[in-house]
């Protein structure tokens, strides 16, 4: 179980399964270092190693279908019912935690959490490849989640991730959805919309416009909208 808009997987069904195995596990969740949505409940988790992350994130988790079915069916659930804190005082129950042999993915081998760890991890390329290091626990991780306020600088790294760019291939995902225009006469292309927002002072404008004007696409068939606050 993963969470959507706000993940990328950077590997395959075989790598995870294999990579939760090693856990000698029924169920791994992943964690996290803030200790959400109850705080004063911190004090109750097992203790972890430096690097580690020591709290129960709900974005993402593995199992075997009867002890997750177990996990879920245990108390009835109401709609506004928040899942991580649900999931949170299972696994602070010493007596669940091991009826349903629980653990955590602390050191991020298949789960990594954005969150507060973002100085832990870095891009790294080999030849054609790319993917996410964690420099504080040597791991790389399968299920990479932008979690909580950093969307941002999730989109930014997901610009790498799954080979997307990678110093010798280039940006590969520039070239997906693309259709060719070869052999089009220009009376027949379509027209394009292009909009430009400038809404603060900006360095190196000039360099920005150049490059639309350098942009290999007829001028005839560009409209350009242009917009820009008063103070810019």
């Amino acid at each position: 179980f993963v969470d959507s808009y706000d993940l990328v997987l950077t590997a395959g069904e075989d790598d995870i399964i294999s990579a939760f195995k090693k856990f000698d596990s029924k169920v791994v969740f992943s964690a996290e270092g803030f200790c959400w949505p109850e705080p004063q409940l911190a004090d109750q988790y097992p203790a972890v190693k430096m690097n580690e992350k020591r709290y129960l994130n709900s974005g993402g988790f593995i199992g075997y279908a009867p002890e997750v079915y177990s996990i879920v069916a245990q108390r009835d659930l109401k709609p506004t019912d928040d899942d991580q804190l649900y999931y949170t005082r299972t696994f602070l129950d010493p007596n669940l935690r091991e009826q349903w042999s629980i653990k955590l993915d602390s050191m991020g081998k298949i789960f990594q959490n954005l969150n507060g760890a973002l100085d832990d991890v870095e891009v790294k390329f080999k030849g054609s490849k790319s993917y996410l290091y964690n420099a504080k626990t040597g791991n790389i991780p399968i299920v990479i989640h932008g979690n909580g306020p950093i969307k941002h600088h999730f989109n930014r790294l997901t610009n790498y991730l799954v080979d997307h760019w990678t110093p010798t291939g280039g940006c590969k995902g520039c070239h997906d959805n693309t259709i060719s225009l070869d052999g089009i006469k220009e009376e027949d292309l379509p027209t394009v919309f292009l909009a430009v927002f400038i809404e603060h002072p900006t360095n190196f404008i000039d360099y920005f416009f150049e490059g639309l004007t350098d942009l290999k696409y007829p001028k005839a068939k560009m409209d350009l909208f242009l917009h820009y606050a008063d103070e810019a």
